[in-house]
């Protein structure tokens, strides 16, 4: 990653795990990137090409895996309202609950 021997020796292991984790970010994001690029040109030639009848869209001629999940969403999440957290909580706990009842030996592990 380019780090001198001494700053990466006095990094924390979190520290590093956070440096690292932000470039593998970084790094499939640029791939996502230069996918969707391929995908736009693969479509504008398509686009050109004289066909009978409709026309497919990019995702269709070029599906990527990311499409069946969904396109990055840089937007801030919604907040939720008190009684949805309560909910959620709720709801997570009693799962738990049910986990803990049906293996008691998985809260030591």
């Amino acid at each position: 990653m380019g780090f001198d021997i001494n700053y990466l020796y006095s990094l924390t292991p979190r520290e590093y795990e956070n440096i690292l984790v932000g470039k593998l970010k970084k790094q499939d994001l640029l791939l996502q990137n230069s996918w969707e690029q391929i995908r736009t040109v693969v479509y504008y030639n398509y686009l050109l090409q004289p066909t009978e009848g409709s026309k497919k869209t990019a995702t269709e001629i070029l599906p990527l895996h990311w499409d069946a999940v969904g396109v990055i969403d840089t937007k801030q999440p919604k907040p939720r309202t008190a009684k949805e957290l309560e909910a959620v909580f709720y709801k997570n706990k009693e799962k738990t609950k049910q986990e803990l009842s049906e293996n008691p030996l998985k809260s030591r592990n």
